[in-house]
This record gives structure tokens, C-alpha cells and sequence, in this order.
């Protein structure tokens, strides 16, 4: 798979079936829609196209066919969890000005700020793709806790990575921090 190639849609089944991932087919545009309603989410285009063609459930894959509170959870997990790193004080954006002494005003800045950023939809266990996306490709983040790193430049890289055994190439912060591919999570993913 090549970031400039389509998926290989039958490759990737084989290798998800290796681990153990049970391959469904594809989401309609109807499911496809009615997901969206039921979780207020926007599936981007690469996302969209991906679930549209095979439907993987288990291993950590989400079932985006039914309403489950996990799912729930796991959408506002980015939120939640960029929220506590502020409050134990792990994080805070230099671009959100002079750090605010009480826990309430600075939850205020954090909300706000984060509030236009495009939202992480789950992809597979704790790994999000954005809403909105710059380019042709979505990148995926891996999110544990306050803990943010890129796990693949796209899907296909991703894909690549976690079930192909191939390694990613080296992310760097200087180079990467500055793609409006990752912003505003980049943020995040290279903060010092």
C-alpha cells in the first residue's frame, strides 16, 4: 500500500483476519449517515470510504451499526483527556497566552480553545482520525491518557504499520508540527 495508491481493500481484510479481526462488509450511505446523526460525529473522507468498504468489529474496532456507550466514551475522550492533562498540569499551549492560576479558568481556556478544533472520531481502540482533514489522507493519533503521538500519516500508513508489520517512518517535530495536516493536534503531539 502507497499513500498515493488506493487501499488495497483486499489485502487489508486478509491482514486484519491474521489478527484476529472479524471483517463485515462495508457500512451503506445510510448507515454511514445514521452513524453520523447517532454520534453527532463527521466520518472524513478517507474514513468514510474505508468503512464503506469493510466494517471491521472486534480486536478493538469500533461497531459503528449500533449505539454503544463506549463508543460515547471513546468520542469524548480526546476532549476529556487534553482537560486533565491542563488541570494536573501536564499540559498547556503556549499559543493559549499566560497560564491561568485556578483549575476553573483554566479549563474556560482549554474548552475554548479546543472547542474549534475538528473533533477525533475512534478508529480502532485508541486510535482517532480527525473530522476534517486538509489533504487526501487522514492521519491517525494514538491517544493514552496525556499521551498523543502520530501513529501513521494516513490510513494506508497506519494500516501499514499496526497489521503489516512495516515501520513508520520517522516523525519529526520541526517538520510535522508545522503541517496544517495535524493541526491542531499538533499541538498536542509536539508539545515539549
Amino acid at each position: 500500500m502507497t499513500d498515493s495508491a488506493p487501499l488495497d481493500v483486499p489485502e487489508i481484510v486478509k491482514r486484519l483476519r491474521r489478527f484476529g479481526v472479524v471483517v463485515e462488509p462495508g457500512l451503506s450511505a445510510n448507515e454511514l449517515s445514521a452513524a453520523e446523526r447517532r454520534y453527532d460525529v463527521t466520518f472524513n473522507p478517507e474514513h468514510r470510504w474505508f468503512l464503506s468498504q469493510i466494517s471491521p468489529r472486534g480486536r478493538g474496532w469500533w461497531d459503528w451499526r449500533s449505539d454503544t456507550p463506549a463508543l460515547r466514551q471513546a468520542i469524548s475522550r480526546p476532549v476529556d483527556d487534553i482537560l486533565r492533562s491542563v488541570n494536573d498540569g501536564v499540559f498547556w499551549s503556549p499559543e493559549w497566552g499566560v497560564r491561568p492560576a485556578t483549575t476553573a479558568e483554566r479549563n474556560e481556556v482549554a474548552r475554548s480553545e479546543s472547542a474549534g478544533w475538528a473533533r477525533l472520531v475512534p478508529l480502532v481502540g485508541h486510535r482517532y482520525v480527525p473530522e476534517h482533514i486538509g489533504g487526501e489522507h487522514s492521519p491517525v493519533f494514538s491517544i493514552v491518557d496525556d499521551d498523543m503521538i502520530l501513529y501513521g500519516r494516513s490510513l494506508g500508513e497506519f494500516l501499514d504499520h499496526q497489521y503489516g508489520g512495516i515501520a513508520l517512518p520517522a516523525v519529526t517535530r520541526d517538520e510535522d508540527a508545522a503541517s496544517p495536516l495535524y493541526a491542531p493536534w499538533s499541538t498536542w503531539v509536539f508539545s515539549p
